[in-house]
């Protein structure tokens, strides 16, 4: 038994070091001998970068943040918006609907009232407006 332990924790040990040795093997570019070599490679690394930059930020973006930030949202939707807010925002607008179907219930005569003294008024005063543009309009005319 102690030696399968001993077995399986060397097992485990090796599978996470050998994927850092893997990262540890990276070459390193040789130094410019001279000034118009430097400028020449950091030419080269400038085109380069200026090239890849744009096609590495658009595959970042789809394949890493975009779908990241689209989780967030389904589970703020899911687990936020339906589970919690919008029952209490659904209660909060019963509320005040019957608070305001209340009100118009109790106000509905009396503006049907004004409504009707409104009708009159503008019975009364219609003939005396339309004279009094008619006579205008014919002023105007001359």
């Amino acid at each position: 038994m102690r030696i399968i332990k001993n077995i399986l924790s060397l097992i485990i040990i090796f599978g996470l070091i050998a994927p850092c040795l893997s990262f540890a093997e990276t070459q390193i570019p040789e130094q410019p001998k001279n000034m118009e070599e430097a400028i020449d490679v950091s030419k080269n690394i400038l085109e380069t970068s200026q090239k890849e930059i744009p096609s590495f930020i658009e595959r970042t973006w789809q394949n890493e943040v975009l779908p990241v930030w689209q989780k967030m949202f389904e589970w703020a939707k899911t687990n936020l918006w339906e589970n919690k807010f919008s029952l209490w925002l659904q209660n909060l607008w019963q509320n005040i609907k019957g608070i305001f179907n209340s009100e118009i219930a109790q106000r509905k005569p009396i503006i049907k009232e004004e409504f009707e003294k409104e009708k009159q008024q503008l019975k009364e005063e219609a003939p005396e407006i339309g004279q009094s543009l008619w006579e205008k309009f014919k002023e105007i005319i001359k």
